[in-house]
């Protein structure tokens, strides 16, 4: 039992059925032969004759056969029996009537009853579950410890059968034992999903209680200018574009945020191409126009070399100095950087998890901005948080279905970019068999010839033949040896070093390579508006969020863009996300979709951010609870802003 981590009753009653057998009695053992193969049934009947004989092809193990007869007929019951020593004799004497439960097989033409138990259920139907085990426990015995630990609760307080979420606080402690108790004795399948949802509500409660109780935790921070200064309005008035109503009223959230008592925690949440890169310069920008510093802090150090790229073409021709500060700067270099920073010379700081190390001390910061936040701990997040009284944003690397984010993030506002800058391009999406992997390169070549480039991604560095898992290295030189586009090919992956890596994706960007290999490491931070061609290799072995990152690589520029997946054989899930990306565009649609295709602790960010305790909520079928509990904090939490809390904004 120390095993599977139980101890106490508690443990006992939460090691919950990993499936259910159900079982439905028949009128006659006739009835039997019409059923397919796994059918679970309860019958009854005379044992008419009965045998156990040994497996010649096993010393230790037999086969016991009897005959199960009633007035329609014969059913024959087998049963595989381990021993040791003499022939173990037949269970049932001949004779004896008996009711029985089990499965119906066929071995041919012969249609026998396997795994058959005594059953002395009367109802027409029944349900038993079946619980994880470890060494040394059978499916009897935990039956059997599960049912010493029910008789030490009390049945009482039954389930709402309507979960009306109005009132959010009737999911008392009694009819959580209630719903654990029918999780573990169902009636019928319809209780245990009933149970299940009215767990699934208590859970949704309690997290979107806790983390409106982390939103509203005391913080001070310095209030800034509600208005742009003169840095921002010069940064603006330099756009070569206008930017999108998203992205204005998403900079007019983030200021009046500023210049709030409690300053600012807020998600951003775009879509790929949705101008999220602009926002995060605004809002660097605020704090430097103010006297002070902004961090950007990333995951990675490809990400970070991106960002420095974007905001300084965002901010050519001012006065602001930028710093990177990642794993590969070191020596004299890494200590004149931290000495900037500490003496406030560096204005904006772009860096890995570096910038959240005790070592890196600032001068006076007031905003920290968290890009893919989802790949950030809670500890880390707080982390940044601990290094003065800052404004902070944290940036989604996907978009966040609204219902859920009201769930993640309690109080804490979103603001959504929910409109892509114009001129951009539909990226045209394809999936494809491996039999048409030739026309694909054929038409990677063609375009890269054309003055275009192309990526390729491998869901691994190494191929594994065995499961058929396409590997980095092999495709690039098989490209290589094709002479693909006329051009050289690049590879990059996370087993190369930093300057490695460096040099790879340098040859891509400035065209002198015209395709580019690389495992999933391109996902985010590289911006090549020439790219017209995104290929997937194994396309199956990616999640639906990082399938669309890795399209929002092409469509970038002003030519026709396509993506092509690569799968044979996919799963049903993996076919469903297939499907999904192929037929939606829009990211918060497949961001409701990969809500829905996906388990708890499994969405991106969930995990991160603590929530992996959710047992019992199942993202495919409790939407309607996830709408209502968001729906019911969010009236809650009308007013909060004028207590200086904030609220959620839900934009339709």
């Amino acid at each position: 039992m120390a095993r599977l981590g139980i101890s106490t009753v508690g443990d006992v009653l939460m090691h919950l059925p990993r499936s259910y057998h159900r079982f439905v009695r028949v009128g006659s053992l006739e009835e039997v032969r019409d059923l397919p193969d796994g059918h679970g049934v309860i019958v009854k009947g005379r044992i008419a004759s009965s045998r156990v004989q040994r497996i010649r092809q096993s010393r230790n193990m037999a086969l016991e056969t009897s005959v199960l007869r009633d007035a329609s007929g014969d059913l024959q019951l087998r049963w595989f029996i381990p021993f040791r020593g003499p022939l173990p004799k037949p269970r049932f004497p001949t004779g004896r009537t008996v009711a029985l439960r089990g499965f119906v097989s066929s071995y041919g033409s012969v249609r026998f009853l396997r795994d058959a138990e005594i059953c002395s259920h009367d109802a027409g139907e029944l349900i038993v579950p079946v619980y994880p085990l470890t060494r040394g426990l059978s499916q009897r015995m935990m039956h059997s410890i599960v049912q010493a630990a029910l008789a030490c609760t009390r049945e009482e307080a039954p389930l709402p059968g309507a979960l009306d979420v109005s009132a959010l606080h009737d999911v008392t402690d009694a009819q959580v034992v209630a719903a654990l108790r029918l999780l573990h004795m169902p009636p019928t399948l319809d209780d245990v999903d009933n149970a299940r949802r009215v767990l699934a509500l208590r859970e949704l409660v309690a997290l979107a209680r806790r983390n409106r109780i982390v939103a509203q935790g005391p913080k001070v921070v310095k209030p800034l200018s509600v208005e742009d200064g003169n840095l921002t309005k010069a940064f603006l008035a330099r756009l070569p574009f206008r930017p999108t109503g998203a992205q204005t009223r998403a900079m007019r959230e983030i200021a009046l945020d500023m210049a709030g008592p409690r300053g600012m925690r807020r998600v951003l949440s775009g879509d790929v191409g949705s101008g999220k890169s602009l926002i995060i310069a605004y809002t660097l920008l605020r704090a430097v126009e103010a006297g002070g510093q902004g961090v950007l802090v990333v995951p990675t150090r490809i990400l970070a070399r991106q960002h420095v790229q974007t905001l300084q073409r965002f901010v050519s021709g001012l006065d602001l100095k930028i710093a990177q500060l990642t794993a590969d700067l070191a020596g004299p270099e890494r200590s004149e950087v931290l000495a900037a920073i500490a003496e406030g010379s560096v204005s904006v700081v772009v860096a890995t998890h570096l910038a959240l190390e005790p070592e890196v001390q600032f001068r006076d910061l007031q905003v920290g901005v968290i890009d893919e936040q989802h790949r950030f701990g809670v500890a880390q997040r707080l982390a940044l948080e601990r290094k003065g009284p800052v404004h902070v944003l944290w940036v989604s690397a996907t978009p966040i279905p609204k219902t859920m984010a009201q769930i993640i993030y309690g109080a804490v506002p979103v603001s959504y970019l929910d409109e892509c800058p114009p001129g951009r391009q539909r990226v045209e999406t394809r999936w494809l068999p491996y039999a048409k992997r030739n026309d694909v390169y054929a038409f990677v070549d063609r375009a890269v010839r054309a003055g275009g480039r192309a990526y390729v991604v491998c869901p691994a560095i190494e191929e594994v033949p065995e499961i058929g898992m396409p590997g980095a290295r092999q495709v690039y030189d098989e490209l290589r040896r094709r002479g693909v586009g006329g051009r050289p090919v690049a590879l990059v992956h996370g087993g190369m070093t930093a300057s490695e890596q460096d040099a790879a994706l340098e040859r891509f960007v400035s065209g002198r390579a015209g395709t580019l290999v690389a495992t999933s490491v391109v996902e985010v931070g590289v911006d090549v508006p020439e790219a017209t061609v995104m290929v997937v290799e194994g396309a199956d072995r990616f999640g639906l969020a990082q399938l669309h990152q890795l399209r929002g690589r092409v469509g970038r520029g002003d030519r026709q863009s396509y993506t092509f997946l690569l799968s044979d054989g996919p799963t049903p899930e993996a076919r469903a996300r297939l499907h999904a990306l192929r037929e939606l565009d829009d990211g918060f649609q497949l961001a409701e979709a990969d809500l829905t295709l996906r388990g708890p602790g499994e969405f991106a960010g969930l995990r991160q951010s603590g929530t992996t305790d959710l047992r019992f909520v199942d993202f495919g079928r409790d939407i309607d609870l996830l709408r209502r509990v968001a729906a019911a904090f969010g009236e809650e939490d009308e007013g909060a802003r004028d207590l200086g809390i904030g609220k959620t904004e839900r934009r339709g």
